[in-house]
């Protein structure tokens, strides 16, 4: 099915190019179309329509209307007839004559159009009860709204083939199946000796298992992917960074601590001697290689790690950014870990600083930041400033959660232990 898609899409493209532009044409095409589908239509008025699948249309106006009145008597249809206006001359999508690809004489008076064409909503009457016509004209290159969002598409889905682009299409728009089904089937039809080409494959199907929560088939297809990178590319070539990095944090998760260190320190080492090092790209590999050793109980490796991070953000992002909170925060834990509670405190307090600044004051990202103060609090036996950040913790809890919630009952007891104490 895959590759009959890849095919089709690209003898429409094909075809098109050679058939040369001729006159302007009607066609028609009758479905029924959810109701709620149809609701969001009739809002639309002047906006654009996208069809998700190839589909054809007829210039046989009266054939397409008997299609439309097939779901007359369905209620959770609405039955449709388009009237697609194409101007060959202007129009920004390929579309083919059925009886240019096809002997059937079912597809007499056909037209084949690809995925994603998109058309201009011009009308919506009624012409009977439960029976309604959408005009629509094919989009054209002069468009202006049409030009913005092809140009958005373009830039999300750059690629080298149109169905390339439908799979990263489907990446952007969180469809991580749909993309899954189409890099399959372009891996099923690239030949054994693309190794640039499989190499690509096997890392964004990689992407996709790693989204699914999927870390044994992610980790097959990162190896695979780099197995294949290294046929062309040496093996501390800046391109595989990314692939070392991936392949390091699925084996930090899996508990192989030693082997995500060596992946994660390779990927490190090469973005240190890179002609145009990413200093981001490299704290976040520190962050993450702090994280291993975190995990592994070496505390002085975790926070040289996380101190190496802090400098590198803090000279290239602004003051209240997120990632400078959040290295705050691991410096914090490994302090903690390592019993210094007052340096725990300092990084603490700088975190809640900067999600005081940039966050809602009851957004839920700061409990956890109010619990972590108020446990150091009280390992300090400072236990009145405990139950004040616990309290605080609580507040957002119950504005966030219902009273019976699992986390709710947990800083109550909490604070019920720190009131014990004082």
């Amino acid at each position: 099915m895959g590759f009959f898609i890849r095919d089709l899409y690209e003898q429409i493209e094909e075809i098109y190019s050679k058939i040369g532009k001729q006159h302007s044409l009607t066609v028609y095409r009758g479905q029924g179309m959810l109701n709620v589908d149809f609701e969001k239509l009739l809002k639309n008025k002047n906006g654009l329509i996208s069809f998700n699948n190839f589909f054809s249309a007829s210039t046989d106006r009266q054939l397409s209307l008997n299609f439309a009145k097939q779901s007359l008597n369905n209620a959770n249809l609405t039955s449709v007839l388009f009237q697609m206006h194409i101007n060959p001359l202007i129009a920004s999508s390929p579309f083919i004559s059925l009886d240019k690809i096809s002997y059937h004489a079912n597809h007499k008076n056909g037209i084949l159009f690809p995925m994603h064409t998109i058309f201009r909503i011009n009308a919506i009457k009624q012409i009977e009860n439960h029976l309604w016509q959408i005009n629509l004209t094919l989009t054209n290159n002069k468009d202006e709204q049409i030009t913005r969002l092809t140009e958005f598409t373009r830039q999300a889905t750059d690629g080298e083939t149109g169905m390339h682009r439908m799979a990263k299409l489907m990446l952007a728009m969180g469809k991580i199946d749909k993309a899954k089904e189409i890099y399959l089937a372009l891996l099923k039809t690239t030949k054994d000796d693309d190794k640039k080409e499989l190499a690509h494959l096997h890392h964004q199907l990689a992407y996709i298992y790693e989204q699914k929560d999927d870390s044994t088939n992610a980790l097959s297809h990162y190896d695979q992917s780099l197995n294949n990178y290294l046929t062309y590319l040496p093996i501390s070539d800046p391109i595989l960074c990314s692939t070392y990095s991936n392949i390091g944090l699925i084996l930090k998760k899996r508990g192989n601590y030693n082997s995500a260190l060596e992946f994660l320190q390779h990927a490190l080492d090469i973005d240190l001697i890179a002609p145009k090092p990413d200093q981001l790209e490299i704290a976040i590999l520190y962050i993450n290689i702090g994280g291993v050793y975190d995990a592994q109980g070496k505390f002085t490796e975790a926070l040289e790690n996380y101190e190496n991070a802090l400098e590198i953000v803090r000279k290239h992002l602004p003051p209240c950014h997120p990632l400078i909170g959040a290295t705050h925060n691991n410096i914090g834990l490994v302090y903690s870990s390592m019993k210094d509670y007052s340096n725990a405190l300092i990084h603490f307090k700088e975190t809640l600083q900067i999600e005081q600044k940039t966050l809602p004051r009851d957004d839920p990202s700061l409990i956890m930041t109010y619990t972590n103060i108020a446990g150091i609090f009280e390992d300090l036996h400072q236990y009145k400033e405990a139950i004040q950040h616990a309290e605080k913790a609580a507040n957002i809890l119950l504005n966030t959660f219902d009273t019976n919630h699992p986390q709710i009952t947990l800083i109550q007891e909490y604070l019920e232990h720190l009131r014990q104490k004082q």
